[in-house]
This record gives structure tokens, C-alpha cells and sequence, in this order.
């Protein structure tokens, strides 16, 4: 049986870090750049708020970096965090009384909902301060 060499990783994940570096010697000959750089450690405490919805408190656990973005999201609208949350969770269960949860699973909780939320709006450009 001969051996297949490896294919050169596609464009769209060159630079990422090779499966084997055996594999890439042989997809693209011996590396010239120096190794990248390992991830930072990514650590955000994650932060549990109490929000009347409806009439009925809620919480809802969040690393801090989201609760930092919904306050400028928040800010940029002219409304609360608070109010925000409200608007994100009405509109999810709008989504779920259509039909709109996608897979037809469950639909997802206010957490994941409003961290799919902020990264909208920051891949948007929108309702943050900092920097695009």
C-alpha cells in the first residue's frame, strides 16, 4: 500500500497550528516561521444577576466581559441592562412561539441567549464603545 502525503490545510485555516507537524513538513516542506504563539489563558468569573421578568425574578449567570457589553449596548440604546435583558428575552420567546428555535430542540436559555446577543451586536459594529 503506498502512502497518501498529506494535503496542505485549506486557506481559510492557514496559520492556525498544524494537526502533526510531521504532516505539514510533508504537505509543505520544512517550516521557515517561528511556532505561534500559545492562546492566552482565558478566565472570566462568571457573575450571577437577579432581573424581574414578567413580574418574576430571574437570574441570569454571565462571565463578567458580557455584562460589561450588554451595560454599553444598553448605554447605546438609552435604556437599563435590565430593560435590555427584557427586549432579548421577549424576542427569544417570540422566536420560539413561530417556530424559530431552529433544530426544533429546545429553545436556549436566557444566558446562552444573551451571549449569542452580544456577540451579534459586536460583529455588527453595534451598541459598543470600544474599539471596532
Amino acid at each position: 500500500m503506498t502512502a497518501v502525503p498529506a494535503r496542505p490545510a485549506p486557506a481559510s485555516i492557514v496559520g492556525s497550528a498544524p494537526v502533526s507537524v510531521a504532516a505539514a513538513s510533508v504537505a509543505r516542506g520544512p517550516s521557515r516561521r517561528a511556532p505561534a504563539a500559545p492562546m492566552p489563558a482565558l478566565r472570566a468569573r462568571v457573575r450571577k444577576r437577579s432581573i424581574s421578568i414578567a413580574g418574576h425574578a430571574t437570574s441570569v449567570s454571565l462571565e463578567d466581559p458580557f455584562w460589561e457589553a450588554l451595560r454599553e449596548i444598553a448605554a447605546a440604546r438609552g435604556c437599563s441592562v435590565a430593560d435590555l435583558v427584557r427586549r432579548v428575552d421577549a424576542a427569544r420567546a417570540a422566536g420560539v412561539e413561530e417556530g424559530e428555535d431552529g433544530d426544533g430542540g429546545p429553545p436556549a436559555n436566557l444566558s446562552s441567549a444573551l451571549r449569542v446577543f452580544v456577540l451579534d451586536m459586536v460583529c455588527a459594529g453595534q451598541g459598543t464603545t470600544g474599539e471596532d
